[in-house]
């Protein structure tokens, strides 16, 4: 792929959806403003869609498992709160 046509894209969210033949990703980005007054808003938002075969997801999903399990090793574990449950 040429330089000129790579772009780096910062993501905070994730929906994907699936067919027999494909997955779509669509990664994106919202970012919240807030006003003079502080007064928060609706956010700004870019998406980006990734479609792939089902044999290249699951080498994405196993590439992206040994490098979470890499980074938890180096940093420690990563915590994650699912919305509307207890803090533990």
């Amino acid at each position: 792929m040429a330089e000129e046509t790579r772009r780096a894209f910062y993501c905070n969210k994730v929906a994907i959806a699936m067919s027999e033949h494909d997955f779509m990703m669509v990664c994106g980005r919202k970012v919240a403003l807030v006003s003079p007054e502080g007064k928060s808003g609706a956010g700004d938002e870019e998406s980006v869609t990734l479609i792939t075969s089902p044999v290249h997801f699951k080498k994405m999903v196993g590439m992206m498992a040994r490098s979470l399990e890499a980074y938890e090793k180096e940093f420690g574990e990563i915590r994650v709160r699912v919305v509307g449950q207890a803090k533990a």
